[in-house]
């Protein structure tokens, strides 16, 4: 029989990410001309934390339906957070909501539909 819970703000679910952040996350993918691989981590867990804040987001403000920790390794273990949550091992998604570590406006390539790239900021 499968294990199953309710996820509730009572019950929350614990999510945790282990990353990677060994040297070797300084190479880029596939030995090409793409970006480090510690860069494109970066963006799926922030992609993927920023994404839980939406689904927890309602009109009174983020509901901690899940604590989230995020831990890297290599030369050690520690907590991955930075800013505020730096050195935390283990949060509730409102103070990731609350408290990130930076934002940055990028450019982002779209397809044009016509084989070539056009730019939007985002």
């Amino acid at each position: 029989m499968p294990y199953s819970a309710e996820v509730s703000r009572t019950n929350p679910s614990c999510i945790l990410f282990l990353i990677d952040q060994s040297y070797s996350m300084e190479d880029p993918f596939g030995g090409g001309e793409s970006g480090a691989k510690k860069n494109a981590v970066a963006d799926v867990i922030n992609k993927l934390l920023q994404n839980f804040v939406i689904k927890c987001a309602k009109d009174e403000g983020v509901r901690d339906y899940y604590h989230i920790g995020v831990i890297g390794y290599g030369g050690e273990v520690s907590s991955a957070f930075s800013g505020e949550l730096a050195g935390q091992d283990l949060v509730p998604i409102s103070q990731i909501a609350n408290h990130p570590a930076r934002v940055e406006e990028r450019t982002k390539k779209v397809s044009d539909g016509a084989g070539g790239v056009s730019r939007t900021n985002g």
